[in-house]
């Protein structure tokens, strides 16, 4: 997976890293500037030299990262250090959020004197809602995705293009299932075209975490599980029964909202009961595809959350 210069170490998973060098390539528009030691986040404005090339014109906009500026695809509990030099300008991680999770990003330069500055952008390059003032040592930051599960970039440069190593972590309260950046890329809009080795009802075990508000305040973490049946068949997926934890998709009518030759996106809410619902499926192989659920039910006629959860699975034979 390491395309950058410098020496880049991994910490706290004991398990296999799966990296690849095939992550595409971003224009950017979101800047931050963070002090010694800092942490991320997000805001609008950030100069770039003018020998590089740019998106728009002005201090405000962040130019287009180059393929070797993308290092590597950060995953939920991981920590990468990697050492900084000006040249190329950034180091960028590619990492994918569960929907409705609350993840935090923590940015440390391990040299003295260093200030980083730190971006988050997903990848329509939109800006985040969080931000967080410059500090001494590490400073971590939370923020919480959407209800879709969805791809981001966090994106690092050391503000006078000194050398320095620095480490980011990624912790987050969701699902921990091992993201193939490989498996994500979208494929050409289209009709969805499932994997040839998964053939009649498929049943996924789904690994579920969420937030209950009692009140809005003060919602309370939980992890469950649960059983989704789908049907694939070319041009689209269907779910033919759930369990457990995700019983409340059962009955409701999906739509497909995106599609992919790799991959489909269907949504849909419940009448009754005002739950709404996101299915999103991609092609890992010719017999594995990874399956993404979220869903949010809705408090009574308050019209805020009263519990939002989000589920990973791997539908295989």
């Amino acid at each position: 997976m390491r395309l950058a210069e410098g020496n880049v170490h991994h910490s706290v998973m004991p398990r296999t890293v799966v990296r690849s060098p095939h992550l595409s390539e971003p224009t950017l528009k979101l800047r931050v500037a963070f002090s010694v030691c800092s942490l991320f986040v997000l805001t609008a404005a950030c100069a770039a030299p003018t020998s590089e090339p740019e998106v728009g014109t002005g201090d405000s906009e962040l130019r287009a990262l180059k393929a070797n500026e993308v290092i590597g695809f950060l995953n939920y509990g991981e920590s990468e250090t990697f050492s900084y030099v000006s040249a190329p300008m950034y180091r960028a991680y590619k990492l994918r959020a569960n929907a409705y999770d609350t993840i935090t990003l923590t940015a440390t330069a391990l040299t003295p004197d260093r200030e980083l500055e730190v971006f988050l952008t997903d990848t329509k390059f939109q800006e985040q809602k969080t931000r967080t003032t410059p500090a001494a040592g590490s400073t971590k930051v939370a923020f919480t995705a959407s209800e879709r599960f969805a791809d981001y970039y966090v994106i690092v440069r050391e503000k006078n293009f000194q050398k320095t190593d620095v480490t980011i972590e990624l912790a987050s309260n969701g699902v921990h299932t091992q993201v193939d950046p490989v498996d994500l890329v979208p494929g050409k809009y289209g009709s969805y075209q499932p994997p040839t080795g998964l053939v009649g009802d498929v049943d996924v075990a789904m690994e579920c975490a969420g937030r209950q508000f009692f009140t809005e305040a003060d919602p309370k973490p939980y992890t469950d599980k649960g059983v989704i049946s789908l049907s694939f068949a070319s041009g689209d997926v269907t779910v033919t029964g759930t369990d457990s934890a995700v019983s409340a998709l059962q009955g409701v009518t999906l739509g497909s909202t995106a599609a992919f030759t790799n991959g489909i996106e269907k949504s849909g809410k419940n009448p009754s009961n005002g739950t709404r619902h996101v299915l999103q499926i991609t092609n890992i192989d010719s017999t594995h595809a990874r399956v993404e659920y979220s869903t949010v039910w809705i408090g009574g006629n308050t019209g805020t959350p009263a519990r939002e959860m989000s589920c990973v699975g791997i539908a295989t034979p």
